[in-house]
């Protein structure tokens, strides 16, 4: 191997990671969209409080809580008859989704 194939394959390592050096520094925070009966009800910034924060919402359906703390979104109580929505993991990255169907609740980590 001479000194140039190993100049080549330095340069091509370093252009490997460029794209991982740019996400790393341009990460944003996660935005949980609320959605209810498929109209957007609200849109939070994950780590927009830095106490925990409650949301209460009531609909002819039924009424959640969610919880805002530490950079995640969950729901911590619900009226409807399987909680399901209580059982999810807290969402707190991008793709993560929690869904409460009887109240027609919809959360969406961006």
């Amino acid at each position: 191997m001479t000194k140039n194939d190993r100049l080549l394959i330095l340069i091509l390592l370093l252009i490997g990671f460029i794209p991982w050096l740019v996400s790393s520094q341009d990460q944003t925070e996660g935005v949980a969209y609320i959605t209810l009966q498929g109209k957007l009800y609200r849109r939070l910034e994950l780590n927009s409080s830095p106490q925990p924060t409650d949301i209460v919402i009531r609909t002819p359906r039924g009424e959640n809580t969610l919880r805002l703390e530490n950079g995640a979104i969950s729901v911590v109580d619900s009226d409807c008859p399987d909680h399901i929505c209580q059982k999810t993991p807290a969402a707190k990255n991008p793709g993560d989704v929690i869904a409460c169907v009887p109240h027609e609740l919809l959360i969406e980590i961006r």
